[in-house]
C-alpha cells in the first residue's frame, strides 16, 4: 500500500475499479493534485488484464477481505464482490484511523458503488463522502448507497465508460465537491458538547417539539431523527457508536412498522429501543405513535389490511394512510416495547399520557380509540420491570404538560 498523503496535505482516497476506470481515476488524482490535495487510488478491480499503479491493489483488498486475487478471478460475481467489499472496508477504515485520508470520492456502476458505499458506511458522520454513480437515478432508492450514514450521491448522466466532455463535466464537479468538502467541511461529532437524541414525526410533534425547546432553553443540545424508518435506524446507531449522551425516545412508533406488521413506510429500523438500553444512558420514553400504522393509501384501500371500511384512518397526504391499530395488533407492539426497554441497564423513566398517544386521537377525532390506547396501556402496566420509573400523566400527548413532564424527566435523569 503506497500513500501520497504526507504531514501537511488532506489526502482524498478515489474508490474505482481501474479495469474500467483507469482514465477517470487519473483525471480525478490530476484535478486533486493540482488543488494541492494528497491522493490515494484503491483499486477494486476483480478482473486482470490491464496494468495500473494503485495506492491500495486488488491484491492487497482481497488479502484483506480474506482471500486472494486470484481465487477472486476464478469466483462467481457475487463471491467477488463480497470479498473485495470486506476488503475495501477494512482497509478504508484503517486508511481513516490512521489519519491517511480526509475524504472519500467513489465513481462507477452498481457494484462498485455498492462497494464504496460499504467502505463509507464504515466511516464517521462527518467524513465527506461522495458516490458518483450511474445508479443514482430512476428506480434506484438511495437507500442502497446511503444506509445510515452522511453520503452524498450524484449522478453521472451518462455512462462512466471512458472521458468526453460530459464525464469530464460531471468528474469535475465531483471533485469540486468532495475538494470542498474536505477543505472546508470534514468535522465528526465529539463528545465535547454532549448531545440529547430524540425521536419525532408529524403525528407526535408538537409534544416533542415542546419538550425538545425547554431542554434547549435549559442549554441542552437536541438531536431529533424523523421516525420514518430510516431517522430511528440513524439515531439507533449514533448511540450506539457513543455519539449520543441521552434519549429522548417519545416516538418509538417505527416498531409498529417494521416488528408488528413488516412493512409500511415506517419499516426499515431493526431494534429500536436496543441501542440506549445497552448503552445505559438517560432515557426518556413514551409510546408516542404505537398505535398506528402508515401505509401506501392505494395499498390500504385495496385491502391491504382488510377491508378499509372497518379501520379508522386519516390521510397523512395523497399518498400515505394513517390506520388506527385494532386492540389486537396494539399489543404486540407494545410487548416488543416492554420486553425492549426491560433490558435497559441504566436511568430511565417511561411516561403515559393517557389522553391519547398522537395528534387526532382527541375525544370526537377521526383516531380516538380508547379501547386501543388502553390495551397499549396495559400491556405496559403489567409488561414492564417494576424498578422502571412509570409515570401515568392525565394528559395528551400534544399537552404542555407531557412536554414539560418530559422535560423534566430528563433533566432529573440528567442531574441524578
Amino acid at each position: 500500500m503506497k500513500s501520497s498523503n504526507d504531514a501537511k496535505q488532506k489526502t482524498i482516497a478515489i474508490i474505482a475499479c481501474a479495469d474500467t476506470k483507469k482514465a477517470e481515476m487519473e483525471f480525478l488524482r490530476a484535478m486533486f493534485q493540482q488543488e494541492g490535495f494528497g491522493v490515494l487510488t484503491v483499486d477494486l478491480s476483480t478482473q486482470g488484464g490491464y496494468s495500473y499503479e494503485a495506492s491500495v491493489s486488488p491484491r492487497e483488498i482481497a488479502m484483506a477481505g480474506g482471500s486472494t486475487i486470484e481465487h477472486v478471478r476464478l469466483s462467481g460475481r457475487a463471491e467477488a464482490i463480497a470479498v473485495m467489499e470486506a476488503g475495501v472496508v477494512t482497509i478504508v477504515s484503517s486508511l481513516y484511523a490512521t489519519g491517511n485520508i480526509d475524504g472519500i470520492l467513489g465513481i462507477g456502476g452498481l457494484q462498485n458503488s455498492r462497494m464504496a458505499s460499504a467502505a463509507m458506511r464504515a466511516l464517521p458522520v462527518g467524513v465527506p463522502k461522495l458516490i458518483l454513480s450511474t445508479v443514482a437515478c430512476g428506480n434506484r432508492p438511495f437507500e442502497l448507497l446511503v444506509g445510515d450514514k452522511d453520503i452524498t450521491v450524484m449522478p453521472s448522466v451518462a455512462d462512466i465508460a471512458g472521458l468526453n466532455p460530459l464525464t469530464e463535466t460531471v468528474l469535475t464537479n465531483a471533485a469540486a465537491a468532495v475538494m470542498g468538502m474536505v477543505r472546508f467541511g470534514g468535522h465528526t461529532l465529539s463528545s465535547d458538547r454532549p448531545m440529547i437524541a430524540a425521536s419525532m414525526m408529524g403525528a407526535t410533534n408538537d409534544g416533542v417539539v415542546g419538550a425538545v425547546r425547554l431542554l434547549e432553553g435549559d442549554g441542552r443540545s437536541v438531536v431529533t431523527f424523523h421516525s420514518t424508518g430510516v431517522g430511528g435506524r440513524c439515531m439507533e446507531q449514533l448511540i450506539a457508536d457513543g455519539k449520543m449522551q441521552a434519549c429522548l425516545d417519545l416516538s418509538p412508533h417505527e416498531i409498529i412498522s417494521q416488528d408488528v406488521f413488516g412493512f409500511g413506510f415506517s419499516a426499515g429500523a431493526a431494534n429500536r429501543l436496543t441501542a440506549a438500553a445497552e448503552r445505559g444512558i438517560p432515557t426518556v420514553v413514551a409510546p408516542g405513535g404505537m398505535d398506528f400504522v402508515d401505509v401506501s393509501a392505494s395499498e390500504f384501500f385495496a385491502g391491504a389490511l382488510g377491508a378499509p371500511e372497518a379501520r379508522k384512518y386519516v390521510l397523512h397526504n395523497s399518498e400515505i394512510a394513517h390506520v388506527k391499530l385494532t386492540a389486537e395488533e396494539a399489543t404486540r407492539g407494545a410487548e416488543i416495547f416492554v420486553r425492549r426497554l426491560n433490558l435497559h441497564n441504566g436511568k430511565i423513566t417511561v411516561i403515559l399520557p393517557l389522553q391519547g398517544i398522537r395528534s387526532d386521537t382527541r375525544e370526537g377525532q377521526k383516531l380516538y380509540d380508547p379501547a386501543v390506547d388502553q390495551a397499549i396501556f396495559t400491556t405496559i402496566r403489567k409488561g414492564l420491570r417494576k424498578d422502571i420509573r412509570l409515570i401515568e400523566l392525565d394528559a395528551h400527548f400534544f399537552d404542555e404538560a407531557f412536554s414539560k413532564c418530559a422535560f423534566e424527566e430528563m433533566t432529573r435523569l440528567l442531574a441524578d
